[in-house]
């Protein structure tokens, strides 16, 4: 699915890579429309998984940088709605329902530090940024 990211993150996963920002962008991104706005997303595999996920290890290779949007991950509005949501979510994902557990106050710092970034990414980035990053 879409890995949204804000400026910062692009910088960072860009600079963890050794690589230009634009040089990242064109070769991991891909611009989508999601929250009513153009935004930049990792390229996904054939499978959908993040361009990024290493099956093999089980893990993700940009780990120490991942954008804020996978470093919250499961604790987004979408899927704290409702057990059902939670069930559906965890029924498609390996790592959900193992592990440490969460205090009440790390998941809602989670979910609002999800809330807080992701939403407001892409509202950072105008649309002379998204055709200057491809065109570098």
């Amino acid at each position: 699915g879409h890995v949204h990211m804000s400026d910062r993150e692009i910088s960072a996963i860009a600079e963890f890579l050794d690589m230009s920002r634009a040089a990242f962008i064109r070769q991991y991104c891909r611009r989508i429309y999601a929250f009513g706005e153009v935004r930049l997303s990792l390229i996904e595999k054939k499978n959908y998984d993040c361009i990024f996920w290493d099956s093999e290890i089980g893990g993700c290779q940009i780990y120490p940088v991942r954008p804020v949007q996978c470093s919250t991950f499961p604790f987004w509005p979408s899927v704290l709605v409702s057990k059902e949501a939670w069930d559906q979510c965890a029924a498609g994902c390996p790592g959900m329902n193992k592990g440490r557990l969460f205090s009440f106050e790390e998941i809602e710092e989670r979910k609002a530090l999800y809330e807080k970034e992701v939403y407001e990414a892409g509202k950072e980035r105008t649309d002379s940024d998204l055709s200057a990053d491809e065109e570098v």
